[in-house]
């Protein structure tokens, strides 16, 4: 399962995916890459585990409304009303690219 999860982080943006490539390009081998993520994964998961925190490295909206789908899909009643819920800015383009653009200089850091 984390070998699963180091392939969906090695792929998106953020912080888990410059280590993958910073490790892939000093081994030379993608699997060594894989298996170094995956250990990192672990390591984190305890730590979130244990201080019973959560993972500080999310896009806000992006979690917001992946939050949002499970309560819907769990049974949880509908938000109604004309007030904006949190996992509008997923939907705003100029917010997305911020939120993309702190992603990368994440990865540069």
């Amino acid at each position: 399962m984390l070998v699963d999860a180091t392939w969906a982080a090695a792929k998106a943006p953020g912080p888990l995916r410059a280590y993958f490539i910073r490790i892939r390009a000093r081994r030379g081998h993608q699997i060594s890459a894989a298996v170094a993520v995956a250990r990192k994964l672990a390591t984190l998961c305890w730590h979130m585990l244990r201080k019973g925190e959560d993972y500080r490295w999310a896009r806000p909206s992006l979690v917001a409304r992946k939050r949002r789908a499970m309560e819907t899909t769990a049974g949880r009643p509908q938000k109604r009303g004309n007030k904006r819920g949190a996992s509008y800015a997923y939907n705003v383009k100029e917010l997305r690219q911020k939120e993309a653009w702190i992603a990368e200089h994440t990865e540069k850091s």
